[in-house]
């Protein structure tokens, strides 16, 4: 190969990492947190249909858990529960 082509190789290799990389940081989505009274006949997934946005059920819930300490699907009416609030893009950019 000659090093004509190891440059063009490389350059390509190069090109290649910048793409990834800009569409990861394009498609980055920031998670703010913020807080929920838990009301009487709440669950876990009826939770989540509501203020999950774009994340999945099941990623919201894993969250949701992480964040307040839940091993179980077991929650309380009357006290508080730690969200997840994704923002998209757009949003983000209407808090600037």
């Amino acid at each position: 190969m000659s090093e004509r082509q190891i440059k063009k190789e490389i350059l390509l290799l190069l090109m290649s990492v910048i793409l990834v990389v800009m569409y990861v940081v394009w498609s980055f989505k920031s998670i703010s947190y913020g807080e929920i009274k838990i009301e009487q006949g709440d669950s876990l997934v009826t939770l989540a249909e509501q203020y999950k946005g774009a994340m999945s059920t099941t990623k919201w819930v894993d969250v949701v858990r992480t964040e307040n300490n839940i091993h179980d699907d077991t929650i309380i009416a009357g006290k508080t529960l730690v969200i997840p609030i994704a923002q998209n893009k757009e949003q983000l950019a209407s808090d600037q």
